[in-house]
């Protein structure tokens, strides 16, 4: 129930398209859209950060959000951050590392 308050939204792996395409059916697209427009954290990894991106190569869709690079490894994006919006291109929850989940927490507080 989007109505509900929440502090922030993480947008896990997944199908992308999947997602998507439940978000639309379920008429859940435009009100999280415009959770995270006035200023919800959220976080997507991999399938979150496309279901994230304003524009996507090759990719007609809308997306929820508009991203800046923040992060690359051999010319790759991995991570990306724009205001209250965290997106990385690898699962950091397989990782021992929890440095990523931290600071996604620093941004709700």
């Amino acid at each position: 129930d989007l109505e509900n308050p929440m502090d922030g939204l993480i947008i896990p792996g997944g199908e992308s398209t999947v997602m998507g395409k439940l978000l639309q059916e379920l008429d859940l697209f435009d009100p999280l859209q415009k959770k995270i427009e006035k200023g919800l954290p959220v976080f997507g990894t991999c399938a979150g950060l496309l279901l994230l991106a304003k524009k996507i190569q090759n990719d007609d869709r809308s997306h929820l959000a508009t991203m800046d690079i923040k992060a690359k490894v051999d010319n790759r994006i991995v991570a990306a951050r724009q205001d209250h919006q965290l997106a990385t291109a690898f699962h950091p929850e397989l990782l021992e590392d929890l440095s990523v989940h931290r600071y996604f927490l620093d941004m709700i507080d």
